[in-house]
């Protein structure tokens, strides 16, 4: 395969497991937001200023502001989001460029063509490679197992398919 269908491959394959990823994330973003609104006594407090928790001068400094966002607040997710949690085994597979998922045939083109040609930008484009499949596996670890790092993990619920079917 030529360098620019190769390159080509890759840029359209990589945007689409790119897209499922950052989708998946928003599905967890999304359950563990409605899980903390829910469940979690002091989380309308800190959204609205000038509610008696903030009324304080030393509030800030006492109350905890939560973030959805926050992988430091996940954990066990898989339990709670099954739907999510395969969606994005599979996006992380495929940027990892694990066989026999997208991102292994557009990266193996690119890998082969650098390692005849480019010595050089193959040895740094395969540890790209490990440096990404690494954080994308702790990352994983982090949301999806273990232990519920906060209230809204162990209540987290799967998003609706309006989500999750895209």
């Amino acid at each position: 395969m030529g360098r620019l269908v190769a390159g080509m491959f890759h840029l359209i394959t990589h945007a689409f497991f790119k897209a499922l990823l950052f989708l998946s994330a928003g599905s967890v973003i999304l359950g563990m937001g409605t899980a903390a609104i829910t469940t979690w006594p002091h989380a309308a407090a800190n959204a609205h200023p000038g509610t008696a928790a903030t009324d304080s001068p030393h509030s800030e400094h006492t109350e905890e502001v939560f973030d959805p966002g926050d992988m430091r607040n996940m954990g066990g997710l898989r339990k709670q989001m099954p739907v999510t949690f395969w969606l994005y085994i599979f996006g992380t597979l495929a940027l990892a460029g694990i066989f026999p998922f997208a991102g292994f045939w557009s990266k193996d083109e690119i890998l082969l063509d650098a390692a005849k040609k480019f010595p050089v930008i193959y040895i740094f484009a395969d540890r790209c490679g490990f440096l990404t499949a690494f954080y994308m596996g702790r990352q994983i670890w982090m949301v999806f197992f273990g232990k519920p790092r906060h209230a809204a993990a162990e209540h987290a619920q799967e998003s609706p398919k309006v989500m999750t079917v895209p």
